[in-house]
């Protein structure tokens, strides 16, 4: 190692803390890294890129880095670049999906498929069953193409191909199910389309059966990290074991560094109120058992549980609201809360703002600033005042208490700045089940064609405007999220998540909607809901 390597590693080491410096210089084999939001993970993921690079232990083209949004591919991209350069353009940076898709690209035609598959999204998916159910005489109101859809996905998630699923059914549904899956299959095979659930199938498929192709990515990938990992899909442990361990889980270079959040949990004791009314503690709630659930805008309803889970942890996030409640949550345990207006008291704020490509700055502000017709929130208006991104009372911009609003220009001058995409939580209450919903707007042809390329249905902002609206809604919160990774693809958008589980009551103060918060991230001053729809000041 020459003696400016060394100093670029004493650069690199510089402000990490011990745990952070053990898991950047870690040697050879896996690595699992488990902290909460906020905690400098991925630092430690992109510091380790850089440290194997400046240590010789990998060249820049030996390493796969995955992450599961292209915007935070993009963002992982640059923040390596800051640390070894033009060197970046080398790795393979981006999502599962993308990293399948590009490597199924030059080995579809082992599958049956050629080199220019087409990629269905999940509007294409929902025709296609559509069809098979007409073709085999099925009645799509009494098993919709959405129902079956969202099967067949868990399926291929699980890798259970049509065969697999088949010995698996046990109701008339699934034997519905089955019947559909094996028809998709075979008339996606005739289009020469793969789905979004099936590029990692397929990449699955390719490593599992070709050992020439396994050997070939396992050696030229002698490195993969994942960041904000999650092991509830199977397709993609699999696809990140072949290859880095191999077929047998035992024969490959094991060198996998996974970065994930510890589970998000409860504390023992925590009151469940279920379906009749009377609450249990949350260790007793069992699989089956009917709990009181939000369905969006202060109606509550019984939902059944399907799965429990436990865990242990020796650290916790006590939040006390004005009304008494006491709530114990790990850091990362996502809430609703924030700051909103009539509800909020007056508070004196210190905040970080960031402005990309221009930097951070302190600031403090009051809740409510005066020389305003209406009170606005004074770090609200901060934000807006000058075009900043995000604004935190903390030092994480995970789930920033302040967003700047879309920019996109106006009438006639279409200018991007910024481009906000919000997915809201029962959205739309409508039916026995709600609907959450996406929502983004723009003035600019350039966005409104890149999603019109994706298959998405865009329409005007309204009637006799230049602006344009991408809206859409759906019963499956997953579902969703994928359709913001798809977006996040070719646009570049700031994600807020938000739960419309407010009642719409009449009053000066009527919004129903409160951010996804973790626990690490709510300050006294904010409100989270109550049981009834109601809001609660969070004390401490």
């Amino acid at each position: 190692m020459s003696a400016e390597s060394g100093k670029d590693i004493d650069v690199l080491l510089e402000g990490l803390n011990p745990p952070q410096r053990d898991a950047v210089m870690h040697g050879e084999g896996p690595l699992l890294i488990l902290a909460g939001a906020g905690s400098g993970k991925t630092r430690v993921l992109t510091h380790r890129i850089a440290y194997l690079v400046h240590t010789g232990a990998a060249r820049p083209d030996e390493i796969l880095a995955i992450t599961f949004t292209n915007k935070a591919a993009q963002e992982m991209r640059e923040r390596v670049e800051l640390l070894v350069g033009r060197r970046t353009r080398a790795m393979w940076v981006m999502t599962f999906h993308a990293a399948c898709a590009r490597m199924l690209r030059s080995e579809a035609p082992r599958l049956g498929y050629t080199k220019t598959f087409s990629i269905y999204d999940q509007a294409d998916s929902r025709r296609l069953i559509k069809r098979c159910l007409d073709e085999l005489s099925i009645d799509p109101k009494r098993f919709t193409p959405a129902a079956i859809g969202t099967q067949i996905s868990a399926a291929k998630n699980q890798l259970r191909a049509a065969d697999d699923y088949r010995e698996l059914v046990s109701s008339f549904f699934e034997q519905t199910v089955a019947d559909v899956y094996e028809l998709y299959e075979r008339e996606l095979h005739r289009f020469n389309a793969l789905d979004f659930d099936d590029l990692l199938v397929r990449a699955v498929n390719v490593l599992e059966l070709f050992e020439e192709v396994r050997d070939r990515y396992s050696t030229a990938f002698s490195n993969v990290l994942v960041d904000e990992y999650q092991d509830t899909n199977h397709a993609q442990y699999r696809w990140l074991q072949l290859l880095a361990a191999g077929r047998d889980g035992d024969s490959g270079h094991r060198n996998l560094a996974v970065v994930g959040d510890d589970d998000q949990c409860l504390v023992e004791g925590t009151p469940v109120t279920m379906a009749d009314g009377s609450t249990t503690p949350i260790e007793r709630i069992r699989v089956g058992d009917e709990v009181l659930s939000g369905h969006g805008s202060g109606d509550f309803r019984p939902a059944r549980v399907l799965a429990v889970h436990r865990s242990q942890r020796d650290q916790g996030i006590a939040i006390t609201t004005e009304s008494g409640r006491r709530i114990v949550s790990t850091p990362e345990h996502i809430h609703f809360a924030g700051y909103q207006l009539g509800r909020t008291p007056q508070l004196h704020m210190t905040y970080v703002m960031l402005k990309r490509g221009m930097g951070y700055r302190v600031g403090t502000s009051r809740t409510y600033t005066n020389c305003q017709v209406k009170p606005v929130v004074g770090v609200s208006q901060r934000v807006r005042a000058e075009h900043a991104d995000a604004a935190d009372e903390g030092l994480s911009f995970f789930h920033p208490h302040f967003q700047s609003q879309s920019y996109t220009g106006r009438e006639g001058r279409p200018v991007v700045r910024r481009r906000c995409l919000t997915l809201t939580l029962c959205g739309e209450p409508r039916g026995k089940t709600p609907l959450h919903r996406i929502a983004l707007f723009g003035y600019d042809d350039a966005g409104r064609e890149a999603l019109e390329r994706l298959g998405l249905s865009v329409r005007p902002a309204r009637h006799g405007s230049r602006g344009w609206r991408y809206e859409t809604a759906s019963k499956d919160m997953q579902a969703l999220f994928g359709v913001v990774d798809r977006i996040s693809s070719v646009l570049d958008v700031s994600v807020r998540c938000t739960a419309r589980m407010g009642a719409n009551r009449a009053g000066p103060v009527s919004a129903s909607s409160l951010p996804f918060a973790p626990a690490a991230s709510i300050r006294p001053g904010m409100v989270m809901f109550t049981e009834d729809g109601d809001y609660d000041l969070v004390k401490s």
